[in-house]
């Protein structure tokens, strides 16, 4: 969480210098509520990065697990996906 902040710090002074690269990272946290004016501050927007990291993280856990779980059951498959497989490592 430590990494997360500085970066996330370091993203807050490129966009006050005027310096930041007009990406995902910056997008938020360079825009104004409509009805507030207010932007995102640093701990929003480190509980932001940290819901995006784990939601990635966990979908990619549960598709991999339900594959293998297939492949498991269903092993006729296996020898397909092998076969897939192997021509991407040539």
């Amino acid at each position: 969480m430590r990494l997360i902040t500085h970066l996330t710090e370091m993203r807050q002074d490129q966009i006050a210098a005027g310096r930041a690269l007009q990406e995902l990272a910056t997008r938020p946290l360079s825009t104004q509520d409509p009805e507030t004016g207010t932007r995102l501050s640093l701990s929003e927007m480190v509980d932001q990065v940290l819901i995006f990291f784990l939601a990635g993280h966990e979908t990619s856990a549960a598709a991999l697990n339900w594959a293998l779980y297939l492949l498991g059951r269903y092993s006729h498959f296996q020898d397909q996906v092998a076969q897939e497989a192997s021509h991407l490592t040539a």
